[in-house]
């Protein structure tokens, strides 16, 4: 049976009716906790936010030494300007195939990928004889940092259960932020020090440092963790089972956001539930 089967058949049967809602609901109880608790959520979301904020120290640390490379290079502000426009945009470009690599490959060892050619190409910039062999290092350096994005996206669909997804991804994005202030903070001190080209130094560096923690501080999750819930739910629905999961989640002192929806007896909105399998839907609609 196909893995996509299970969820099919889940909307089929909520359809008719034939799952009783108690039952689905404990069941996404108790996998939003083995989720909770199979991963360190603090580690996970702090790793991911700094590596989410690669293409900003990048941005943040030109802005940082721009005076001097306006000088030392002698271009002008557009040119400058140029600078951080073309890896945005060759960033944007490199996305959709990095994305699509996010779904054929394990999704770690490819962020570690990504943040090793960032920082190579951060480190090369600092090398740089002319404008023209910056400006290419820094187009490669955008590709590799605005390209995270939907590699992190994926991952934090099976990180984390849908009740914390938002919550968790909302702090991964801060990671924009972060980065921002670290590259602007970095950047601009060691520039004040020495020069813009120790600045990349030191800045591909700590993004070594960041792939390394990445790498040792990571596992790669397990993909398709709601085909797995719908199978439980199909398999294990009767009511003695229900009444089991029940006291086991009664039994655990801590506190759950599905167990406060339950609890408080919130409904959800009928125009936002999905009432047929979305797995075929087609690229548009998705």
């Amino acid at each position: 049976m196909s893995h996509r089967a299970p969820r099919y058949l889940l909307y089929a049967l909520l359809r008719e009716k034939k799952v009783n809602l108690n039952s689905l609901f404990d069941a996404f109880s108790r996998h939003e906790k083995i989720w909770l608790t199979s991963i360190p959520r603090p580690r996970a979301i702090a790793l991911l936010a700094l590596t989410q904020g690669l293409a900003s120290v990048n941005i943040a640390a030109l802005g940082a030494v721009a005076p001097s490379l306006e000088h030392e290079l002698a271009i002008g502000n557009v040119a400058f300007g140029l600078l951080s426009a073309a890896s945005i945009l060759t960033g944007a470009l490199v996305s959709l195939p990095i994305g699509v690599l996010g779904d054929q490959q394990a999704r770690i060892p490819l962020l570690t990928k990504l943040i090793y050619i960032w920082a190579a190409a951060i480190a090369i910039s600092a090398i740089s004889p002319d404008y023209a062999f910056l400006l290419v290092m820094q187009m490669v350096a955008g590709a590799a940092g605005v390209a995270v994005g939907p590699v992190i996206a994926s991952l934090s669909g099976d990180l984390f259960p849908p009740s914390w997804r938002s919550r968790a991804f909302g702090l991964i994005v801060g990671g924009e932020l972060l980065g921002a202030g670290i590259g602007m903070a970095v950047a601009g001190t060691i520039n004040a020090l020495g020069n813009w080209r120790v600045t990349f130094y030191v800045l591909a560096a700590m993004a070594l440092i960041l792939a390394y923690l990445l790498k040792k501080g990571m596992r790669e999750p397990t993909r398709d963790n709601m085909s797995k819930l719908a199978q439980d739910v199909l398999i294990d629905h009767t009511p003695s089972s229900v009444s089991t999961q029940v006291g086991s989640v009664k039994a655990d002192t801590k506190r759950y956001l599905l167990e406060d929806i339950k609890e408080k007896q919130i409904q959800p909105v009928a125009t936002r539930i999905l009432r047929e399998d979305p797995t075929y839907w087609p690229w548009l609609k998705s």
